[in-house]
């Protein structure tokens, strides 16, 4: 059997424990191959057509939906990894900035729903990948690949310590106040933190007493642990931490460090309090158990003993990596091709003789396709293109972005003329099958776009891409048919807000107020707080872009008020609903939007008179989120306790 993977390539404790371990042990097993491949390779089109079972990690790229349905009529499994829950990220988080689009959430879903299968890491995201409609899942947990040796416990001063990345900023500084108090009352014991350096500003210690390191590869982060006596693992009750696993448990038990761990999803069932580990439900009790351990060194010993002992013997990989393949096989998936050229090939790519696993990284070629595809004038890439596939002829991926930044520089013939051999290298696709499109619309020939697009969207429903390409087309053209497709889109894609605003153009000009107002409610009835803003930057937008110079009506107002109602903190549409409702006679309803937009106007102004604060970075952000998601009580007693 040949098990491909579509991932990128990494360091972090992600790409170790659920992207390429799991794929070197199974190159182990007899009769199994496993190739590791980067989401631009070359070789990519070849890895897609050969692999029995092709699991995917996300990338946001809608092709690899159309991936799944292809795959699927030859007889072959696609199963798509989905190990977080990345519809409740935290606003800080790194990576915000794409997934607070309902588009990178929506394909998200569909790979979800439309993938032969979903593997995940947690039971809580199995739950919630199975209601979003996924087709088969199963959980595999994260299992470590080596444990060192269980060493004797050093006679060193107390030390206590944790280590995350930023997006734990606020499962940390949760615990901050109480730390903080416990550390000034042993300052015999340390501190070590391992983290962004922006979280060395959360704590007031003494030099010595708090040892802070810079976070690291995984590797680092392993040794870091051998300075610990107790690990913590705190976490907020957010669904992201719930989806959570419990490698940190993991890995504090394989390093012989006794840990206290938050109680929920990721550590309540698998931690047996005061046997393996020990669970707290807040900071102060968090802090009992520190207490506890620090007193007591053999309670240490005891616990560490038994927490390794439970590792060892049901969480290494190498004895839990049948399972996996067991449940790919069980798809029955067709392994009649031949891959004997494909394999020969791959062999200067082999990791090593003790296992059949293959890697297939990012290298020259694919580093000038990647320059390609961040440029921005379609002038200055297309050549790269052209040099790149002169040398490479048969890499799909390169022939499908030349094709798009042809399209772009209005040359649509070349991309026409290359239509035969983009279904030869990369029959899987479909974003050069909605250039082949544009360019048909871009010669003039509209009814051919449209047989394409209609085509397109028999072939795969839910590629949102072709949605929005035959909305513009049919609002562009004022088709006849434009309303039923709008109507059906909306229908399909209920979460995705974006594609409901570009329908809206499709509606008689008298419907689209309720139509959007509609959208308004529904669609946002669930935006979590990092894609707040953002919901309501684009809301906004597109209500104005509406009401334009349009005549006061009910509709107008009744649209401004579901946008307010959402999205409370525009000062510009509270201001235009005060003006709309003076204008048709509703005058005290118009005072009290008035008088709204004033206080806002002032907190504003205040703002911009007084100077920043000397506060930690990110610290109103985090005081705020905690207070959301957490029971304390006063945010501002919260927020005072840190400064203090």
């Amino acid at each position: 059997m040949l098990i491909g993977q579509v991932c990128d390539f990494g360091n972090d404790g992600d790409a170790h424990y659920r992207i390429h371990a799991p794929s070197r042990y199974l190159g182990k097993l007899p009769g199994v191959y496993t190739v590791d491949c980067h989401f631009s390779h070359r070789r990519l089109s070849q890895v897609i057509e050969c692999a029995d079972v092709l699991v995917i990690q996300f990338v946001n790229d809608w092709d690899f939906l159309s991936i799944c349905d292809y795959r699927r009529r030859n007889s072959k499994i696609t199963i798509f990894e989905a190990n977080d829950y990345f519809f409740d990220l935290q606003p800080w988080s790194p990576i915000v900035s794409g997934w607070c689009d309902r588009e990178t959430q929506e394909l998200y879903r569909q790979l979800i729903i439309h993938a032969d299968g979903v593997q995940t890491s947690t039971h809580f995201l199995a739950d919630k990948w199975r209601i979003s409609g996924a087709r088969q899942v199963t959980v595999f947990e994260n299992h470590m690949t080596d444990i060192p040796d269980l060493v004797s416990m050093p006679h060193r001063p107390f030390t206590v310590g944790w280590a995350g990345s930023p997006g734990h900023f606020a499962d940390l500084l949760h615990i901050v106040p109480a730390l903080q108090t416990w550390l000034e009352q042993h300052p015999e014991a340390r501190l070590a933190i391992m983290t962004n350096e922006l979280a060395q500003s959360f704590f007031r210690l003494p030099a010595h007493q708090l040892v802070f390191q810079n976070f690291g590869p995984l590797e680092q982060y392993l040794h870091f642990l051998r300075s610990l006596d107790v690990g913590l693992a705190p976490l907020l009750p957010t669904d992201y931490n719930r989806g959570r696993s419990d490698v940190k448990y993991l890995e504090y038990s394989s390093h012989g460090v006794p840990g206290i761990y938050q109680y929920l999803e990721p550590y309540r069932d698998i931690v047996k309090d005061g046997q393996t580990g020990f669970l707290c439900r807040s900071p102060s009790e968090l802090i009992e158990k520190l207490d506890e351990l620090y007193k007591n060194r053999e309670l240490r010993e005891r616990v560490r003993a038994n927490a390794y002992a439970y590792v060892r013997a049901d969480r290494l990989l190498e004895n839990n990596i049948r399972q996996r393949l067991d449940w790919y096989r069980s798809f029955n998936s067709s392994t009649m091709s031949d891959k004997s050229l494909f394999l020969r090939d791959l062999q200067p790519h082999r990791e090593s003789p003790a296992t059949a696993y293959y890697t297939l990284r990012a290298e020259q070629s694919e580093q000038q396709f990647l320059t390609a595809s961040k440029e921005t004038q379609p002038h200055l890439s297309v050549p790269c293109l052209l040099s790149l596939l002169e040398q490479l002829p048969d890499y799909g991926t390169a022939a499908s972005l030349l094709v798009h930044k042809l399209n772009d520089l209005r040359r649509p013939q070349e991309t026409l003329l290359r239509q035969q051999i983009l279904s030869q290298i990369a029959p899987y696709a479909m974003k050069w099958r909605l250039e082949i499109c544009r360019a048909y619309f871009l010669i003039n020939d509209t009814t051919k776009a449209f047989n394409e697009l209609e085509q397109l969207l028999h072939l795969y429903p839910y590629f949102l891409p072709t949605w929005k390409y035959y909305l513009r087309l049919l609002a562009l053209t004022n088709h006849p048919d434009s309303q039923k497709v709008a109507t059906r889109c909306l229908a399909l894609f209920p979460h995705c807000y974006p594609i409901g605003i570009l329908a809206i153009d499709n509606f008689p000009f008298s419907e689209r107020f309720g139509i959007l107002t509609n959208i308004i409610i529904h669609s946002t009835e669930h935006v979590a707080p990092f894609e707040y803003h953002h919901a309501r930057r684009i809301f906004r937008k597109a209500v104005l872009e509406l009401i334009g110079n349009k005549p006061v009506s009910g509709q107008t107002i009744a649209l401004l008020q579901a946008v307010c109602k959402r999205f409370p903190e525009s000062m510009q549409l509270r201001h235009l609903l005060a003006e709309h409702l003076q204008h048709m006679g509703q005058h005290q309803e118009a005072l009290d939007e008035y008088a709204r937009v004033v206080e806002m106007q002032m907190i504003h102004i205040i703002g911009q008179e007084e100077n920043r604060t000397n506060s930690i970075p990110y610290l109103l952000q985090f005081a705020n989120y905690i207070q959301k998601v957490s029971s304390v009580p006063d945010g501002h007693e919260y927020f005072e306790s840190l400064r203090t």
